[in-house]
């Protein structure tokens, strides 16, 4: 019985640091994906770093937190840049993702990011809320189904 307990006790422990930690599966190849949704192969990728269940549960709650700041700033840039810009936003957690992105756009001014391509990996149900926030921008948005 010892040894049942010991063993129950770890497995605990285990399954409870992947859920605070979050899993390290091995990713997918996207970048065909993303090349075929731009027609192009050349593209910048901001990843929004998943926390773990609860890490992400509550950075979904305060609206991304600082990731929502620094992709901000990331597309302004790229807008600034003039041309053709092309970003793909992807996750692990599509949620946290697809929230990072709205309150990203946000508070940037209406046609501010023309000429910028938005990729957005994730469900197409996303799109619903997605598309007036980014359109809104002056940005395309294109969604990747996984």
């Amino acid at each position: 019985m010892e040894g049942f307990m010991k063993r129950y006790v770890l497995l605990v422990l285990i399954s409870l640091a992947i859920s605070l930690y979050g899993c390290a599966a091995p990713k997918t190849s996207i970048k065909p994906k993303i090349s075929k949704a731009f027609g192009r192969s050349e593209f910048i990728v901001a990843e929004i770093p998943s926390h773990g269940l609860i890490g992400d549960g509550l950075a979904i709650a305060v609206g991304g937190g600082h990731n929502t700041e620094i992709l901000r700033q990331a597309l302004l840039l790229l807008a600034a840049e003039g041309g053709e810009q092309y970003i793909a936003v992807i996750g692990s957690n599509h949620t946290l993702t697809k929230v990072v992105l709205i309150n990203a756009v946000k508070e940037i001014p209406d046609n501010a990011l023309q000429h910028l391509h938005i990729a957005f990996l994730g469900d197409q149900s996303a799109g619903a809320e997605l598309k007036p926030a980014v359109k809104r921008t002056g940005a395309e948005l294109v969604i990747v189904s996984l």
